[in-house]
């Protein structure tokens, strides 16, 4: 099994979503989850952009905190 494949597989199998960002918190990668939670229409609408944008205003900087 391609390890890639194999990931793709647990990821998929989470109840929880997943979401990967690069170090300055750009989107590299969301599951399936993700991408209903957010309202996307599909992660081509969410991948190279900022998570914070995707981050209630009120609770940005708490989230920034974190990310």
């Amino acid at each position: 099994m391609d390890l890639n494949k194999h990931w793709q597989h647990i990821i998929a199998s989470l109840p929880d979503g997943i979401t990967i960002t690069d170090t300055k918190g750009k989107v590299v990668f969301v599951s399936d989850i993700i991408i209903r939670i957010f309202g996307a229409d599909s992660d081509k609408e969410i991948l190279g952009t900022n998570l914070i944008n995707w981050i209630h205003p009120e609770d940005r900087d708490k989230a920034a905190f974190y990310i």
